[in-house]
């Protein structure tokens, strides 16, 4: 007979507010009813860079260990609560009212993602499968990698974030690894605009000079972003061309001597001495 436990949590709503989500629907394992019991598998989708908490709750356990595995890597993840991975975004909330085992992760990254199993052993097995999904947002950015633009010239970069799931996501901007202000600066104008599946900004700069030359990023998160660098150039020719452009005669007058040296070689020949 398995005993089945609907948990709930009243700071659901507020916790989501501030990035922290929290698995529900948690149903608990009678232990002392079964030799082998396994719940079916839970799937679980979570936004990048959120807190998420991996439901675990066995009821009647007794002295019985539980333990936290990464089927992936086959890592013991915990026991008893004692965490044994050196990562530090893992940790165990246990409530011994509630008799549960939630399986936190700070931060959560793509390769957190996995099948996870929380499971107790020895008389009476029992095992909670959790498999969590992480979603990761894409940018976009108008542009290329490197940008060549002239003074003076208009640059207007569009960004726009997709696939994410946090209510209160924003882009924002950073110049050379600085972040710019949400506002934009007296030179830099920053615009958004926002939908229930995308979140786009622009960055948009009247007349450019050699002092806006840098790395333009479009930021969702420290780990999710796009780039482009921006160069600045004269209205002349670049150097290089100049160059390239110089370097013609340099190849015509090897041609040009061995050919004054073939012609006199040709006259001595036919006329001796000149």
């Amino acid at each position: 007979r398995t005993t089945f436990i609907i948990w709930t949590n009243p700071m659901y709503y507020l916790a989501q507010m501030f990035g922290v989500v929290i698995a529900l629907g948690m149903e608990g394992i009678d232990s002392t009813q079964m030799k082998f019991a396994e719940r079916p598998q839970q799937n679980l989708t979570f936004q990048e860079g959120s807190t998420v908490y991996l439901p675990c709750q066995f009821l009647n356990m007794g002295s019985k260990s539980v333990s936290w595995i990464r089927r992936g890597d086959a890592h013991i993840i915990s026991m008893d609560g004692v965490v044994f991975i050196s990562d530090k975004r893992f940790s165990v909330i246990r409530s011994k009212k509630q008799a549960t085992w939630a399986l936190q992760i700070r931060g959560v990254k793509e390769e957190d993602g996995g099948l996870y199993e929380c499971q107790i052993s020895g008389e009476y097995e029992a095992r909670i499968p959790v498999y969590l999904n992480v979603r990761v947002p894409s940018v976009k950015l108008n542009a290329s990698p490197d940008v060549n633009m002239k003074l003076g010239s208009k640059l207007d970069l569009q960004c726009v974030a997709q696939d994410f799931d946090a209510p209160f996501v924003r882009l924002y901007w950073s110049l050379n690894g600085t972040r710019l202000p949400e506002e934009g600066t007296h030179e830099i104008k920053i615009t958004y605009e926002s939908s229930a599946l995308t979140r786009s900004s622009t960055l948009y700069i009247s007349k450019v000079t050699s002092e806006h030359a840098g790395t333009y990023s479009c930021l969702i998160s420290e780990s999710r972003y796009n780039s482009t660098k921006l160069k600045i150039v004269s209205g002349e020719k670049p150097a290089a061309m100049q160059r390239g452009r110089s370097s013609a005669p340099s190849h015509t007058f090897p041609k040009l001597v061995c050919f004054h040296y073939v012609t006199l070689l040709e006259l001595y020949r036919r006329y001796g001495s000149l």
